[in-house]
Order: C-alpha cells, then sequence, then structure tokens
C-alpha cells in the first residue's frame, strides 16, 4: 500500500508540474504575442515536444511544436527556458498569420499514397506490400518498408513552409535507402 501510494503521489505531482508548465507557457505567449508578431490563433494551438531540467542551472527547458487545428506545422518551435515560475528565456520561430497562409485542412493523398510516390520521385524503386503498422495519433503513422527501405517508415501530416510564405498539407515521411547511403526525409 505504501509503494501505491508513493506511486500516486509522484503521478499527481507530474501532472500538476506538467499543467503548470503549460500555463506559463500560454501567458509567456500571451503576454509576449505583439512583439513577436503573432495573432491569437498562432498561439493558442501548440504542443510541448521536450521538457528537461537542468541540474547544473536549475532551468527547466521546454520545447514546443506550433500547430493548425492539431497539424504541426515544420520547424514552427520554440524553446524556453523556466526558473521559478518565470521564463528567462526564448527562441520562437512560429509562423506567423498561420490560419491564412494554409492551403487545405484535408491531404489529397493517403500515407500509403504518399510513400508510392515518394518511391517514385526519389528512385527507390516501386513500393510493395505497404502495410500500416502502427498508428501513433490522428495523423502519425508507422509503415512497413515496403521494399524501397531498411528501416520502417514514419509517416506524419505536418504544415510544411514554402518560399512564397504559404504552409502545404504534406506527408513528412522518413526513408533510409535499403544500401543504407541515404536518409531521405521528404
Amino acid at each position: 500500500i505504501k509503494r501505491n501510494f508513493l506511486l500516486l503521489m509522484f503521478l499527481i505531482s507530474s501532472v500538476s508540474f506538467a499543467q503548470e508548465t503549460v500555463q506559463i507557457v500560454q501567458d509567456y505567449l500571451n503576454d509576449n504575442r505583439e512583439r513577436l508578431s503573432l495573432t491569437t490563433n498562432d498561439i493558442q494551438d501548440w504542443v510541448i515536444t521536450d521538457e528537461n531540467v537542468s541540474v547544473r542551472s536549475g532551468l527547466t527547458h521546454v520545447y514546443i511544436q506550433q500547430r493548425h487545428r492539431g497539424i504541426p506545422i515544420y520547424n514552427a518551435v520554440a524553446n524556453l527556458s523556466i526558473k521559478n515560475g518565470q521564463v528567462v528565456h526564448s527562441g520562437i520561430s512560429f509562423v506567423q498569420d498561420a490560419q491564412l497562409k494554409v492551403n487545405t485542412l484535408s491531404p489529397t493523398l493517403n500515407p500509403a499514397n504518399a510513400i508510392q510516390k515518394m518511391g517514385t520521385i526519389f528512385e527507390l524503386g516501386s513500393p510493395s506490400a505497404i502495410a500500416l503498422i502502427q498508428t501513433k495519433g490522428d495523423n502519425s503513422f508507422v509503415y512497413s518498408k515496403s521494399g524501397i527501405s531498411a528501416e520502417r517508415i514514419p509517416v506524419e501530416l505536418v504544415y510544411q513552409p514554402t518560399e512564397d510564405n504559404k504552409l502545404i498539407l504534406s506527408w513528412k515521411l522518413s526513408v533510409l535507402e535499403i544500401n543504407g547511403v541515404h536518409w531521405w526525409n521528404a
């Protein structure tokens, strides 16, 4: 019983700390929105991707990913360092006015079609036996090697920023060539 009680207390404190971190980050984004030239929508949909505490400095380092309607915006990230409940340093590369830049809300290809297309474009051969191995989330999957990869193929729906300042809904894939020479991320 004592061990279960300690485990329960640890879990409760972890959840409480995580909620506190989310609130600190959201407050910081709200307070600095105009300075960062972001809209209210730009700072409302994000997720913590990593968090760790530096033993030496005592800083909590938080890494977040900007999203639009729950879909990550590729490379739209921020890192924040927190001490005593305050953000003491930040680096933010969120996309400004993301809502106005998206091309669509629904993908035109499914993940298997994206693997097929990647095999053709990158001259990896014709994918075969494309099989879903794991569903990691609403828009994140792991597929079989499909005859073109030495590893299973992770596939994730993302918004890809373009040079002409748009956000294109795309499938992000990672393929290690069977011969191991190239690791393609597209």
